[in-house]
């Protein structure tokens, strides 16, 4: 709230001529809103909360070895990725979270270096980027999956 010299709320748009601390419409604990805490987890979010960390920590071992084993150069327009692997870099050609293909998460066959812009690409289309779209055509193939 703010108030000038003389004392009257000059809070935008409020249009009372209060003199006092506070103006009467901004009060502290004029809130009709019924104030609640947030709601813990139930055991079964807990529970997913902790697997979801234990995905990402193997996750990132993963990219990490990945990483040391390829070049750092987009899969796709080979621009260099820099010396820093970052999450946004790695790929997963067949989707991890699609129930069909959600045990070739840590496959390092799966997974592919793009660049920011190449992964913003494929995540709007696949078939935007010829070659991932070949690699995940290939994988498919490769795990008896047709491409429906």
């Amino acid at each position: 709230m703010m108030w000038n010299d003389k004392g009257i709320c000059t809070y935008p748009r409020c249009s009372c001529k209060a003199t006092g601390v506070y103006c009467d419409r901004r009060k502290s604990g004029s809130d009709k809103r019924k104030r609640t805490s947030i709601p813990k987890r139930s055991k079964k979010g807990q529970l997913r909360a902790e697997e979801k960390k234990t995905l990402i920590t193997s996750d990132m071992v993963l990219y990490l070895e990945i990483w040391e084993e390829r070049p750092h150069r987009c899969t796709e327009c080979s621009i260099p990725l820099g010396e820093k692997p970052l999450m946004q870099f790695f790929h997963h050609v067949l989707a991890k979270g699609h129930p069909r293909y959600g045990h070739l998460r840590h496959d390092k066959d799966n997974i592919t270096l793009l660049c920011w812009s190449c992964h913003d690409k494929v995540t709007a289309s696949l078939q935007a980027l010829p070659k991932i779209y070949q690699l995940y055509l290939q994988l498919l193939k490769q795990h008896g999956y047709d491409n429906t």
